[in-house]
């Protein structure tokens, strides 16, 4: 995961999800228009898309933004 976009409210909630820059996060679900399904360590958490699209992500074979 490489950040958070949206309100300091909506950034708090998924920071207390465990969704932090540098958090490997795997979709496990996302049919339709209903929720997505991520594993954020170790644990599976429901999103809904107006929420999930605050998350800015980067491929994990994309070494570009990785910090080294």
């Amino acid at each position: 995961m490489a950040g958070l976009a949206g309100s300091p409210a909506l950034r708090a909630r998924l920071v207390s999800l465990g969704l932090l820059p540098g958090t490997v996060v795997t979709i496990l679900r996302r049919q339709g228009r209903g929720p997505l399904v991520l594993e954020v360590r170790g644990s599976r958490v429901a999103l809904g898309r107006a929420v999930a699209r605050h998350i800015q992500v980067v491929p994990a074979g994309d070494a570009t933004l990785r910090r080294t």
